[in-house]
Parts: structure tokens; C-alpha cells; sequence
């Protein structure tokens, strides 16, 4: 005997029906519960980053330093603490040696009768066969007026502007 399958399948569902809706709020479960672990890990990182940001000391200033050939860039936050933040880079020899600012620090100079500062930045190499990026480099006195004071250098000249609020 040859029972069409609309008529066996129905034969067939009443017994079943309570196990194909549990199924399907069990798949809905899922997807709700994948959402809320998603959700509470978004949370956690935010927690986190806004933790992070005010367990550092307030900004009292700013600083911009910027080569006029060859060289660097950097620029940032003064940390009341005397942490430079932001960041910056260096390159010499047409792109042979690289380098990245990875901290600094900063603090008044008071050898000077004007308002001043010396700025430190740490270097780590990214490219450099000759082995000269790694160290700190260390401007100063730069007054802090806000205004953009050329640095002689060895290496030529640098701009370098220090805000103090």
C-alpha cells in the first residue's frame, strides 16, 4: 500500500510536535544567547578602555616636533605626570632606517630664565641595518609659548612646538 507522503508526514506530526518546537526554541535560545555574550564582551572591552583612560594623569599640555627633511615626526598629550603620550616615527637614509616612538617623557628645565622644556623619546627600530635608531633622543629647552622653535640638529634642523595649558 502506497501512503503519499503529505499523508504520512501528518500521521506522523502530532507525535513529534512538541519535540520540533522545543527544537526551535532551543535553536532561538542559541541565537539569543550568542547575542548576550557578544553584548557583555562589547561591555567589558568598553569598561575597560574607559578604565584605562582615566587611570591616566590629566593633560596639562601639548608638543609637535617635525623634521624639515629626513627624519621624524611626533606629537601628543603632556601628561601631568611627565608621560608624553600620542606617538611618532622616524626615517634616515631614504627609508633604510625606520624607527617608531614607543614613550616619552617630559619635564620643566629650569637651567633657563624663559618658560621651558626638555621632551625624551624612546626609539624602537622597525628597519635598521646600521644600528643606530635604538635609544632616546632628547630636545630642550623648547619654550612653551605655543609657537614653533627650530632645533639645529646634526642632521639638519627641527621644528618643535610645546603648549603648556
Amino acid at each position: 500500500m502506497n501512503i503519499p507522503f503529505e499523508e504520512c508526514s501528518s500521521q506522523l506530526r502530532p507525535k513529534y510536535w512538541a519535540l520540533e518546537i522545543f527544537h526551535e526554541l532551543e535553536k532561538r535560545m542559541h541565537k539569543v544567547l550568542k547575542c548576550a555574550v557578544v553584548a557583555a564582551a562589547i561591555a567589558v572591552m568598553m569598561m575597560a578602555t574607559t578604565t584605562l583612560t582615566f587611570a591616566q594623569s590629566n593633560i596639562v599640555g601639548t608638543y609637535t616636533v617635525a623634521d624639515n627633511g629626513q627624519g621624524g615626526w611626533a606629537g601628543g598629550p603632556l601628561y601631568a605626570n611627565g608621560i608624553l603620550g600620542g606617538t611618532g616615527a622616524v626615517s634616515f637614509n631614504n627609508g633604510q632606517e625606520v624607527g617608531k616612538v614607543v614613550s616619552g617623557t617630559w619635564q620643566v628645565d629650569s637651567s633657563v630664565a624663559f618658560s621651558a622644556l626638555d621632551i625624551c623619546f624612546t626609539i624602537q627600530p622597525v628597519k635598521d641595518p646600521l644600528n643606530i635608531l635604538s635609544g632616546t633622543v632628547c630636545f630642550g629647552p623648547i619654550p612653551t609659548d605655543g609657537q614653533p622653535h627650530k632645533i639645529s640638529t646634526s642632521d639638519g634642523t627641527t621644528l618643535v612646538m610645546v603648549s603648556l595649558h
